[in-house]
């Protein structure tokens, strides 16, 4: 038997990028496992205090409101000018109602969340890297601030986020399959690319951002 503890996988982001991985074993996941722990339980525990914070008024209604905005759909190209004054109208109407609860906002709360939301954050680049510095071997074809061969930290840090989150995105979901599925992973008829699973969420939002301090 001839086994390789590796595999090569090409980016479904970018395909001129090709990572190398460490492939899991029943040792290697039981240690990734251990030494997450800790950060896995106070991430859990940081979101439970800040979605308590966030469902308290005004909070809960800024959030609504700031989702109604973002899911807003613009006038198409060549619409009629009522139609897209009709929207912008709906824009800072939402808006104008954002800022005034904001105003509201008791300020020891908004200050909680935002202090929450940054410790998720760094949670999440620690994750990240611990997840890469434990899997990632190397990354071929991506060039950081002229450096052809970045390394993990740079990655994290100065790197394209879209290839970092897919990379941990496939780390994550090999570590959660079996042998047989990891194989049929690797098979030529199969996408190398995110097939679900989650990983870190470094863009953590909230209703905080808008209040005042």
């Amino acid at each position: 038997m001839n086994y390789t503890s590796t595999t090569r996988i090409q980016s479904a982001i970018a395909p001129e990028i090709f990572y190398t991985l460490r492939k899991m074993s029943w040792g290697r996941r039981n240690q990734f496992n251990e030494m997450m722990v800790k950060p896995f339980g106070r991430m859990a525990e940081a979101r439970r205090e800040r979605e308590f914070l966030e469902d308290q008024p005004p909070f809960k209604k800024i959030i609504e409101l700031r989702t109604s905005l973002e899911n807003l759909v613009p006038p198409a190209e060549g619409a009629q000018d009522e139609e897209r004054k009709a929207f912008v109208a709906k824009v800072d109407a939402i808006t104008d109602e954002i800022d005034a609860l904001a105003k509201t906002a008791p300020p020891g709360p908004a200050r909680q969340i935002r202090d929450l939301i940054e410790e998720e954050n760094n949670i999440d680049r620690a994750q990240a890297k611990a997840l890469l510095d434990w899997a990632l071997i190397k990354i071929e074809g991506l060039e950081i601030d002229g450096n052809p061969t970045p390394s993990v930290e740079m990655l994290v840090m100065e790197g394209p986020e879209k290839v970092v989150e897919e990379i941990c995105k496939e780390i994550s979901k090999r570590m959660r399959l079996g042998d047989t599925e990891i194989k049929n992973l690797e098979s030529p008829t199969t996408s190398a690319g995110v097939a679900g699973g989650s990983g870190p969420n470094t863009t953590a939002t909230s209703a905080s951002e808008t209040s005042t301090t």
